[in-house]
């Protein structure tokens, strides 16, 4: 019988490909689901549409954040990348949930997806700060974690204020497309920080102290 040993550095080397595999399956579903809903719901208001915008903005910078980290990862599989790959799915499908709904259940649903965001920034940047031949100290990466964490209050007091009857449709809309511009302003400073990161590590590799 023959033996093959088992292969660590196959492992750690696969694991990225996979990893970008699933988050890009994952995303897709989410960006099928919320095209579904939308033609789904008979009425053809302009605020579904602004929903369906924003997931595809978010499922991009998403797919931006969690794919240019597992590019720099040589590593074994975390029983924590479940949680983290699958909670950015699970954010998505709650988002496209408030698709016809009332208007202050999306507000909610943007509230509790910056809260996944938020954790998805901090591990994600965890594990490329792993990778750094230097130490990446807070403030390198804070930008992108406030990008995402300093959205979730006002989206729920926005969501309450909606809820209680105190805005207009013409105001929901307003604030529905200001939340949009999330997405591409968070990706825009990921891509900074990564980009910033890169070079001072091929900086280090190159100039070592």
């Amino acid at each position: 019988m023959k033996v093959t040993s088992l292969n660590i550095e196959r492992i750690e080397d696969r694991f990225p490909t996979i990893y970008i595999t699933l988050i890009s399956v994952l995303l897709a579903v989410g960006l099928e689901d919320a095209i579904s809903q939308v033609r789904a719901v008979e009425s053809n208001e302009l605020f579904n549409w602004i929903i369906v915008i924003y997931v595809v903005g978010t499922t991009l910078s998403a797919w931006t954040g969690y794919s240019f980290v597992a590019i720099t990862q040589l590593r074994r599989p975390r029983l924590l990348d479940s949680f983290n790959v699958f909670g950015l799915a699970i954010g998505v499908f709650i988002l496209n949930s408030s698709i016809g709904a009332a208007h202050h259940w999306f507000f909610f649903a943007f509230s509790l997806y910056m809260l996944l965001a938020s954790y998805a920034v901090v591990y994600n940047v965890k594990m490329l700060a792993d990778t750094m031949p230097f130490d990446m100290q807070f403030w390198d990466w804070a930008p992108c974690l406030w990008g995402v964490l300093l959205y979730s209050p006002p989206a729920a007091l926005v969501g309450g204020l909606s809820y209680w009857g105190m805005l207009s449709g013409r105001v929901e809309v307003v604030l529905a497309v200001v939340a949009m511009t999330q997405p591409p302003l968070w990706a825009m400073s990921f891509y900074k920080m990564w980009k910033i990161a890169m070079d001072r590590a091929q900086e280090s590799v190159s100039h070592p102290a």
